[in-house]
């Protein structure tokens, strides 16, 4: 029997999915509350450094997220994806690449949370601060479902 292939960072993975996990839950954690500042916002004003500090630990969360998740790829694709979830559990490797592809199409709308939130001053019209609410929504929303995915797929085979 031969042994396993080495993978890039392979003996680090583990701590690479705990903290892609935790940054995750996170990054899902302080953009509910930037999404609930943002629409109390369009009532009681804008509340900025709130706020921006809300947007600017959802944009770090989620970039730590993305990288440790990175970091993660190389040995969960060989030794939980490849031999055991396309064989046995289709349906979470589908999940997963719902999952992946979802985080990376945040980028725009974080970005633009981020930027509405630090723009000078803040927002300056209700409708400003409406895109921004609902940004922070979407954001909300994207990051609790790619969490409860995740953990769905590491149930199902964990590196």
């Amino acid at each position: 029997m031969t042994s396993p292939p080495e993978v890039f960072m392979g003996d680090f993975a583990r701590v690479f999915v705990v903290l892609h996990a935790i940054s995750g839950m996170m990054a899902a954690a302080v953009s509910a509350h930037l999404a609930l500042y943002s629409w109390k916002s369009l009532k009681t004003g804008f509340d900025g450094p709130r706020i921006r500090a809300f947007a600017r630990v959802t944009f770090g969360a989620w970039a730590v997220c993305i990288a440790s998740g990175m970091l993660a790829y190389p040995k969960f694709r060989y030794f939980a994806r490849a031999l055991y979830l396309d064989r046995h559990a289709p349906w979470a490797a589908n999940l997963f690449d719902i999952k992946e592809n979802l985080g990376m199409l945040l980028l725009p709308i974080v970005l633009i949370a981020l930027f509405l939130a630090l723009g000078e001053r803040g927002p300056k019209g209700s409708g400003t601060r409406r895109v921004l609410a609902v940004a922070a929504t979407a954001c909300f929303i994207t990051l609790t479902l790619c969490v409860v995915a995740g953990l769905f797929v590491t149930l199902a085979k964990g590196i």
